[in-house]
């Protein structure tokens, strides 16, 4: 049995064809192409969103994020368990997220209307 370790361009190439898989079944919404590759997919029960957090993928239920923090070219996206910094502009991360269930409410932070209890 031959053993073989994997590159980065081999990791890449493999998430880009699971991608396209995604984009045939009709599961995925892309966005505009990045290099950081964040999308919104529909699974069977809720919404989530796929963002690179520095060398890996994290998947993040849209029903989980309390709030969205943004400092300059970074997003902390703060959630029920933990917070998850990812290299993304604030413009980007409004048009990946679904706008009847969260609102820009300053020009640094996004929050979930779902988790708002009292104005």
């Amino acid at each position: 049995m031959q053993i073989r370790a994997y590159g980065n361009a081999d990791r890449q190439c493999f998430f880009h064809m699971a991608l396209l898989r995604l984009k045939r079944t009709g599961v995925a919404n892309p966005t505009k192409p990045h290099t950081q590759l964040h999308f919104i997919a529909k699974g069977e029960n809720e919404s989530y969103i796929l963002i690179k957090s520095r060398t890996h993928m994290v998947k993040v239920s849209l029903s989980d994020i309390l709030y969205i923090e943004g400092a300059g070219n970074y997003m902390t996206f703060h959630t029920t368990g933990n917070k998850t910094v990812a290299l993304m502009k604030m413009q980007e991360a409004i048009d990946i997220l679904p706008p009847d269930r969260f609102a820009r409410i300053h020009k640094s932070f996004i929050v979930s209307l779902s988790h708002i209890e009292a104005i």
